[in-house]
């Protein structure tokens, strides 16, 4: 096994997942499939991150879907490259798992999984990726990690196995400012904006509380209908809050004020001390809770009229919330 940290981002056109360029262009003269594991709008820009990486590196790809990709006779020869996530857990669908098993057990394949985060249970860990390595045909595997938990994690348990693993940044940060408003087809918004509260409904949501009455507050992923206006939500803002990661990655890469704050587990806080705090995004441990959301808290009547939806239609219009 093969352990190996990133680089410094290099002034290649912005380029932030070095190593993963490397790579590619080792390999640029395979054809190669890149396998989607399915999501929402954020996965979408990683998808479009690693477009930006592949051109960069001159590798010529097919897209698959899941579906697609579990039917395809893959021949061999070439390479396969799923497309990083953070559900290599659990707790969500084991797309992922899947789609490596597939790769690493075609003969002849160079089997490439890009930044992704891991569960660090080592039993969850070992009945899926050391079992898809202890059955592995394929030529080569390549692992990249997102952040220093799922590094530690994948390295302990792949040590032994023929596998490189890689700490590495999410492809999405690939991506420039100029780059997303052009893939979502909107011009930039030059007004002073409302504040943006991105918080999770799903499986990776947290602090229940009421939110605070100077943001808000909205699952972007439900909200949008659209990748163009999952981007437009975030454009419009001034300020974000997210425990959605990919809205804290779209947001500093367009430039606003963001604040990370945790999900369910150490992806955030990960993805955070690996790629968004040097570029200027801040860290928090709780939403924010301003003096005025604990006044009209302290006051039921007042409480309920302000965070219903009334009230939150009210407050939307005052912040000058588009959609």
């Amino acid at each position: 096994m093969t352990t190996t940290d990133t680089p410094p981002i290099t002034d290649e056109q912005t380029i932030a997942s070095t190593r993963l360029l490397t790579l590619l262009r080792t390999l640029s003269d395979r054809p190669f499939y890149f396998v989607t594991p399915g999501g929402n709008w954020g996965d979408e820009l990683i998808y479009h991150g690693m477009h930006r990486l592949a051109a960069l590196a001159g590798v010529e790809y097919e897209t698959l879907d899941h579906n697609a990709f579990m039917a395809r006779e893959i021949p061999a020869g070439s390479a396969v490259y799923i497309h990083g996530s953070g559900g290599y857990v659990p707790w969500w669908g084991q797309t992922p798992v899947y789609q490596l098993h597939k790769a690493a057990t075609t003969p002849g394949v160079v089997a490439i999984l890009g930044p992704s985060s891991y569960a660090d249970d080592p039993q969850y860990l070992d009945e899926t990726l050391g079992k898809t390595l202890r059955e592995r045909t394929c030529e080569q595997v390549h692992l990249f990690t997102r952040e220093r938990v799922s590094f530690d994690a994948v390295s302990q348990t792949v040590a032994g196995a023929d596998a490189t693993v890689y700490l590495e940044h999410d492809t999405a940060l690939n991506l420039t400012r100029d780059d997303v408003l052009r893939l979502a087809g909107i011009e930039p918004n030059p007004g002073r904006g409302y504040r943006l509260l991105s918080l999770r409904l799903d499986h990776e949501k947290t602090d229940k509380r009421q939110q605070d009455l100077r943001y808000i507050s909205i699952d972007p992923v439900f909200f949008a209908n659209s990748f163009a206006q999952w981007v437009r939500l975030h454009e419009n803002a001034r300020e974000v809050v997210a425990n959605r990661l990919h809205s804290a990655i779209l947001s500093t890469i367009l430039g606003k004020r963001v604040t990370l704050i945790p999900n369910s587990w150490h992806k955030n806080r990960g993805v955070w001390e690996q790629s968004l705090r040097d570029r200027g995004t801040l860290w928090s441990d709780s939403q924010p809770r301003g003096w005025m959301t604990r006044l009209f808290d302290s006051i039921p009547p007042l409480s309920r009229a302000a965070h219903g939806n009334f009230g939150r239609r009210v407050r939307m219009r005052l912040a000058g919330f588009r959609e």
